[in-house]
């Protein structure tokens, strides 16, 4: 039995490309403090990292070994090295996605049925921005109200719980962002910083 597919259509979203940001002078040696902080962290990163793989890799057997014999998929156990060091090892009922072929692939080189272990689903994300007028702000809440009873009387019909979960909350006019350093002295944009933040990111290049 092959893996189940959904049979419907998928949308991917458009990914524009960074344009030219202007430079910026920054006098000391701050940008030099955080390029060093920055590569000790990536260099402890890569450690742990490394660290974690080869502890899994290792306790991979026995622990699957121990679910053997307790005949179950054991959730957490305590892996320890005959000293007085312990790690804790969890393991999740959670698990990424994987490629059509490669599932079939693996499954079947074990001599196991994918369709029995593997099935195709649908991860839906829902656009929140086409609720709002892109020249007013505004909420759009007949829009809304419209959606949300059809999705609702769908579930009904199947049922389910409706999907949309929704609450308020108060965010930036779509024309804010583009237009606040004409609205607001450096000073006030650098104080309004501080209460309603956009987002920042610092990026070694």
């Amino acid at each position: 039995m092959p893996i189940k597919r959904v049979g419907v259509g998928v949308t991917k979203t458009k990914v524009t490309g960074k344009k030219n940001a202007p430079e910026i002078l920054v006098d000391g040696q701050y940008l030099s403090n955080l390029s060093h902080a920055l590569d000790v962290a990536e260099a402890a990163d890569r450690a742990l990292e490394a660290a974690k793989i080869t502890v899994k890799d290792v306790a991979l057997l026995p622990y699957f070994q121990t679910c053997a014999d307790n005949n179950t998929m054991v959730s957490t156990v305590m892996l320890h090295d005959n000293g007085s060091t312990k790690v804790r090892m969890t393991v999740q009922d959670k698990y990424p996605s994987i490629d059509l072929a490669q599932g079939t692939a693996l499954f079947e080189g074990l001599s196991k049925d994918p369709g029995d272990y593997l099935t195709e689903t649908v991860k839906v994300s829902f656009d929140n921005k086409v609720f709002v007028d892109t020249k007013t702000g505004e909420f759009n809440n007949n829009l809304y109200l419209a959606m949300y009873n059809a999705l609702a009387k769908v579930a009904k019909d199947y049922g389910v719980e409706n999907p949309l979960n929704s609450t308020t909350q108060v965010v930036a006019q779509p024309t804010f962002h583009g237009a606040r350093f004409a609205s607001f002295t450096p000073k006030q944009n650098a104080q309004i910083q501080h209460v309603f933040p956009a987002t920042i990111t610092l990026t070694r290049c």
